[in-house]
């Protein structure tokens, strides 16, 4: 009896892990915390940190943003209401709560629970309609990184 409940759950768990994997939309707020590495073309490396409190770490060749305890907050945004989806990262002063926050806005659209697709476009306060309108060298996959150990 044991081994056929045994059995019933693995099928159970088996088909429903299929049924995850053959599914084409992720939920960001699922999949997004973690740290996630690429290269763009010309080489550089380029890693987005997010953490589960919305904090947002990138790393661009040797430049950081990140937070800065008593100056600003990094902080992150989805929305995959929209084709594409579109991420901003969002630079938070605490000295001036009345000004308003600097924006980076790019597209993005996640290829698998690990793989991510992300652009800028030329004009950043502009975000271009799809990933067509996008020149390839503006491009860049990521994959997300383990967990460490």
């Amino acid at each position: 009896m044991r081994r056929l409940v045994f059995k019933v759950v693995l099928v159970i768990l088996i088909i429903g892990g299929v049924s995850a994997c053959g599914s084409k939309q992720f939920k960001a707020g699922l999949v997004l915390p973690g740290r996630w590495e690429g290269l763009n073309s010309k080489g550089k490396s380029v890693v987005l940190v997010f953490k589960a409190n919305q904090e947002v770490v990138l790393m661009h060749d040797q430049a950081i943003l990140q937070s800065v305890p008593g100056q600003h907050k990094v902080i992150y945004q989805t929305d995959q209401s929209k084709e594409p989806n579109i991420l901003t990262l969002q630079i938070q002063s605490y000295a001036t709560q009345a000004v308003k926050p600097r924006v980076l806005r790019l597209i993005f659209k996640l290829l698998s629970a690990d793989t991510m697709l992300i652009a800028i476009g030329a004009d950043h306060q502009k975000l271009p309609a799809s990933f067509d309108q996008i020149p390839e060298t503006d491009k860049t996959i990521l994959v997300k990184q383990p967990p460490p150990q």
